[in-house]
């Protein structure tokens, strides 16, 4: 009787939009601290876009092997993972087919878009 008692004043002093907002501030002091959102592996791409010239060998290699896919460049063969000339004109190349600005910079947003397009190419 006396919890009852006890739930019937908290409802008379709070309204409910007031417990759903108390209530969702308790809950949140049970969630893990210092859990970051998993970012993908090309999530770098967004503070540092992939340029003429880049030593990332992975990404350009995985961008090379996907214009190419796309036609938008040839094999690069013994070069795949060196962003040259080449690489570059099949950026550009791919810009121009989407109707974007042709700078050659392979950001996280062209990245994911020219991923897209080559897995989705029979």
């Amino acid at each position: 009787m006396k919890n009852l008692y006890r739930f019937n004043q908290f409802l008379n002093e709070s309204s409910v939009g007031d417990f759903a907002k108390n209530f969702s501030e308790t809950l949140d002091l049970f969630k893990p601290q210092g859990e970051k959102k998993k970012e993908d592996k090309y999530s770098v791409l967004k503070d540092s876009p992939l340029v003429e010239k880049d030593k990332r060998k992975d990404l350009v290699g995985e961008l090379q092997d996907s214009l190419v896919k796309l036609g938008n460049m040839k094999d690069p063969g013994k070069s795949r993972g060196t962003f040259g000339g080449k690489t570059l004109e099949g950026v550009k190349k791919y810009q121009k087919s989407k109707n974007q600005e042709e700078t050659g910079k392979v950001n996280y947003e062209l990245m994911k878009s020219i991923l897209e397009d080559s897995k989705n190419k029979k």
